[in-house]
């Protein structure tokens, strides 16, 4: 998935539990967040100290490449690089125009 650039890691950030859903989906495995988590951790990924809102959900997004560009964003930015269609929605909804 991860060299492919598929699943979760279409985008430079992603959630821990996208993998978790996405290897149980594809490989039929079971697999917790914690050993995700150890696994990234590992690969010298990180998880961002921004926590941006999308759908009403905080999320905690992690990230997998280009590190120093990610961890300059806003938590908004990050909400429309995970989700840019939640995140375009989420604006209209409160009348924003910060995200497009």
């Amino acid at each position: 998935m991860r060299d492919d650039e598929d699943g979760p890691f279409a985008s430079s950030v992603f959630t821990v539990q996208d993998v978790v859903d996405e290897l149980r989906k594809r490989l039929k495995v079971t697999i917790n967040r914690q050993q995700i988590e150890e696994l990234f951790t590992a690969l010298g990924d990180r998880p961002l100290d921004k926590r941006p809102m999308v759908r009403g959900k905080r999320l905690r997004l992690w990230v997998w490449r280009d590190h120093e560009r990610i961890e300059a964003m806003t938590a908004k930015q990050l909400a429309g690089l995970y989700n840019p269609i939640a995140a375009i929605a989420d604006a209209q909804a409160e009348g924003r125009r910060d995200v497009a």
